[in-house]
């Protein structure tokens, strides 16, 4: 029986760096579900690239988990081949492909690993598995909320002192239960690694994702309207740069007390 994997770095590692390509693809690939079901977000999610798409910076203080098949190998009769480019292999072929690779796979029989990037006791240089995209179940990123950047500025007691809140970004996942699964490896890693104290999701309100998150115990916190432009784009502090729109949305502004 084939089980589950963790593998976490930082944003700084130069392994993720090196992926770039094929995260960007990965997480396009899962994020154009809900944009090509609705039509209300008319780009793809990395436009530009992950870090500035994805805001994840400072590099160092922003952190990436990665689930994979955990195989030694693949078989050398393996004729299924998951292409990473969401143009050619889409989230449903992809899912249906991995339901094919992974017939007895058990998201219950899990291991973690650390870069050591992440300054985890237990981190290591880590590599990515041979034929990443064969392997790659679902991802899910960290960075700092704003929450605890205002908390530092409004308290001069010690950090220590100080909560600590991540947000969750770059959320995709293409195998059954595997989502439910690496939420709460995202959870887990911000709360013993990071000291975190609460995690933050913002969500497009039109996908529909808040009713997903409650039942994983995130609490609605605003419905945030933004606004379309003339030009057909969007200009907003909670959103990166060059979105495009076919209609004025709302983001559902969530979180989850750890």
């Amino acid at each position: 029986m084939v089980g589950i994997k963790y593998q976490i770095y930082a944003f700084s590692s130069d392994v993720v760096k090196s992926q770039e390509k094929f995260l960007s693809h990965t997480l396009n690939k899962g994020y154009n579900v809900p944009r090509f079901q609705y039509n209300v977000i008319t780009t793809p999610r990395i436009k530009h690239s992950i870090s500035e798409d994805l805001c994840v910076t400072p590099a160092d203080k922003c952190y990436a988990i990665f689930c994979f098949a955990d195989v030694d190998a693949d078989a050398e009769d393996c004729i299924i081949e998951v292409n990473p480019d969401e143009c050619i292999d889409d989230a449903v072929q992809t899912r249906s492909k991995f339901l094919q690779l992974y017939t007895t796979l058990n998201p219950t029989l899990e291991t973690v690993e650390y870069d050591i990037t992440t300054g985890h006791a237990d981190g290591k240089n880590l590599q990515f598995p041979d034929k990443p995209a064969n392997k790659l179940l679902g991802m899910g990123c960290l960075k700092p909320h704003p929450t605890s950047s205002k908390a530092a500025v409004d308290n001069e007691s010690s950090s220590s002192s100080l909560s600590s809140a991540y947000e969750l970004t770059g959320f995709v996942s293409f195998y059954p239960r595997v989502g439910s699964k690496l939420i709460l490896q995202c959870e887990k890693f911000a709360k013993e690694c990071l000291s975190a104290t609460q995690v933050w999701i913002t969500a497009i309100g039109e996908h529909e994702l808040s009713g997903m998150y409650e039942k994983w115990g995130y609490k609605l916190v605003e419905t945030v309207l933004v606004p379309l432009s003339a030009a057909g784009d969007v200009e907003d502090c909670h959103l990166e740069n060059d979105i495009g729109a076919s209609q004025d949305f709302h983001l559902d502004v969530m979180v989850k007390d750890l």
